[in-house]
């Protein structure tokens, strides 16, 4: 058995335990830290891309993105490959009105060929063969149908890994259990001209996701990797004001940039022949990639991003007047791919937010470059032979105090921060 097979039937009977399919639940009714942020924006977009009244949900699981459709008054109908998933999903819905039945994404249990709407959330991901699935699928949709769904963006790893990676390279060095599966937009765009799709849209989304691949470096690591920030994103779930804050930077900044921004996206085509129209979006899409990665001054995303532009910038800044907000701001602005002076802070910030960022980034090369002095004076190999005392280097307990002469003496920071 290959190991694509393999994954494949792995992932699909991990969803029919019982056990699994609760801690699933739970976890979809957790709206702590960050997961309060996806718990709406998914849902979200799905329900804003959705059109028509025929809707088929493919591993629906516990109904996330089309049961608030289903309250609505939509047709809606959920497939998955688990018993245990409808129940739980059968029971969620309660007196709603929706259609569940037991199958595979490859061979859907339905003869209807004029859905308005197939959507399938979190189910693409888990699977390296997308392009047969989306083929499956592409022959339920009446015309002009359109299909949404995630999937993690390849272009985003391979610019925050340096290098190309292949999809086999993921298979082979990923577990079941862990598998995310990575597209390149320029994939993407080839299979809807092959299916005879248009590509709708392609929205990136997850500026604070918490999934260990999802690449945002920070002195060399993943930011989301350190628990200062995952500190940070707790408060999320109980902090109206910061909440409200990363939602506008999903929704008003996030949603309208392009393929490299973060590491998942959400994709709508519409069953409809547009070979023409997909390589303008690719040309667009190379386009804000190119500015992303070079001078993202306001000026120059100003064509991509919400209009009146003055509006969004000064709801910006009112987000901003909250002091957590500023810190998590910091925080994103210095993770900024390699080079954070890329993103120009003063076309995005009023003067006063400005400063205090600037100030902030200051001290922050002041901390690393004192820092970096007082852990490695004493590791260099002509020190280290002085310093050694019965095997240990006693030099690493000079740390603390040359960290604060260097300040003091060196940087003369207490005084200049009236410390």
């Amino acid at each position: 058995m290959t190991k694509v097979k393999k994954l494949r039937r792995e992932k699909t009977n991990a969803r029919k335990d019982p056990r699994m399919v609760d801690g699933y639940s739970q976890h979809m009714d957790d709206y702590s830290g960050a997961g309060r942020i996806y718990h709406l924006i998914e849902p979200m977009l799905c329900e804003t891309f959705t059109i028509g009244q025929k809707i088929l949900d493919v591993g629906i699981g516990t109904g996330r993105a089309s049961l608030p459709l289903a309250r609505k008054g939509l047709r809606v109908t959920g497939v998955d490959s688990s018993d245990a998933m409808l129940d739980e999903c059968r029971h969620l819905a309660g007196d709603i009105p929706v259609t569940l039945l037991q199958g595979d994404l490859l061979d859907l249990p339905i003869k209807d060929t004029d859905f308005d709407t197939i959507m399938a959330l979190h189910v693409m991901v888990h699977f390296p063969r997308w392009r047969q699935v989306l083929e499956k699928w592409t022959a339920k949709l009446a015309n002009s149908g359109r299909i949404i769904f995630d999937l993690h963006s390849l272009d985003h790893l391979e610019y925050m890994h340096g290098r190309r990676i292949t999809i086999e390279e993921l298979v082979r060095n990923n577990t079941s259990s862990n598998f995310p599966m990575h597209s390149r937009v320029g994939e993407i765009a080839a299979v809807a001209d092959e299916l005879g799709l248009t590509i709708k849209a392609i929205i990136p989304y997850g500026l604070f996701n918490s999934y260990s691949h999802y690449q945002s470096p920070f002195d060399g690591r993943p930011l989301n990797d350190a628990y200062w920030w995952r500190r940070h994103l707790s408060w999320i779930g109980a902090d109206d004001k910061l909440f409200d804050f990363c939602v506008f930077l999903e929704k008003d900044f996030v949603f309208h940039l392009s393929s490299v921004t973060t590491g998942r996206f959400m994709v709508v085509l519409d069953k409809l022949p547009g070979k023409d129209a997909n390589r303008a979006w690719l040309e667009r899409n190379s386009q804000l990639n190119d500015i992303l990665l070079t001078n993202a001054s306001l000026d120059a995303l100003s064509p991509y991003l919400p209009e009146p532009l003055d509006e969004w910038k000064r709801a910006l800044n009112r987000h901003l007047d909250y002091q957590r907000n500023l810190v998590v701001f910091f925080f994103l602005w210095t993770s900024f791919w390699k080079n954070p002076q890329i993103l120009q802070l003063s076309s995005f910030l009023e003067e006063r937010h400005a400063r205090t960022i600037e100030m902030w980034w200051e001290q922050e090369q002041l901390d690393r470059k004192t820092s970096a002095i007082a852990r490695g004076w004493f590791r260099q190999e002509e020190v280290a032979s002085i310093l050694n005392f019965r095997g240990v280097n006693v030099g690493a307990g000079m740390e603390y105090d040359l960290t604060r002469n260097l300040l003091e003496k060196y940087f003369h920071a207490f005084e200049e921060n009236g410390a």
